[in-house]
């Protein structure tokens, strides 16, 4: 089963998407940056779903691209979960480093697509590299 990190400061947020995945996914879900960091330095996930406006001293932005610079984590994708919904919002936001990018609200069918469709993409670049 795969495993993913979920980094949100909302805990409304971090609960429904637990509530729509957990079925299918092993979840750990961090509040601020740091705690999100310490995770990702003792686990091994195949994917991190990144709020934005994370609240703190650094934001979902800047977070992927300190975590994309761990070993082992330069090429696992980063998914922007968050509220900034406006088309120029998703082109900055994918210009800025992270790998995919899916708006709130959503409901389950359409994260649990979302989900497959970056893990069927991931696996297919990892093919094509070897």
């Amino acid at each position: 089963m795969k495993r993913l990190l979920i980094i949100d400061d909302d805990k409304t947020s971090r609960d429904i998407i637990k509530l729509y995945v957990q079925k299918h996914y092993l979840i750990d879900e961090a509040v601020k940056p740091d705690e999100a960091l310490e995770l990702i330095s003792k686990n091994k996930y195949d994917a991190i779903l990144m709020d934005i406006g994370l609240g703190y001293e650094m934001n979902g932005i800047t977070l992927t691209k300190k975590i994309h610079k761990i070993k082992g984590y330069e090429n696992i994708p980063v998914i922007a979960v968050t509220a900034f919904a406006t088309l120029s919002d998703r082109e900055n936001i994918l210009s800025a480093g992270l790998d995919y990018y899916i708006s709130k609200p959503f409901v389950r069918e359409e994260l649990l697509r979302f989900l497959d469709n970056v893990f069927k993409k991931y696996e297919n670049k990892d093919k094509d590299k070897k």
